[in-house]
């Protein structure tokens, strides 16, 4: 099964540090960046995507320098996703969704 997450703050300028932040919210999971701030996570159960979910509101949450937001797509178990992009990220973002 597997999410679509996109992410953005207000303050430009700690992106990067946020970034490690964010992406640490989903680090034992294997997960394409596409561009920007949008990932492709492969989340195995339900009981995971909400502790994934619950990790990502904490850090919004406790982040003090800026306003961290976030969306996630409901956890999927099959589909495609369609875009522009290069063909390696579509083979990586197919292996993701293929399980």
């Amino acid at each position: 099964m597997h999410c679509l997450l996109v992410w953005e703050t207000d303050k430009p300028e700690v992106q990067a540090e946020l970034s490690q932040k964010v992406c640490a919210c989903f680090e034992e999971f294997e997960s394409v960046h596409i561009f920007g701030n949008t990932y492709v996570i492969k989340i195995p159960g339900n009981g995971l995507y909400e502790r994934v979910q619950k990790r990502l509101l904490e850090a919004a949450k406790a982040e003090e320098q800026c306003t961290l937001t976030f969306i996630m797509s409901p956890l999927q178990r099959s589909g495609r996703y369609a875009g522009r992009m290069k063909e390696e990220l579509k083979d990586s973002i197919n292996t993701i969704v293929e399980d």
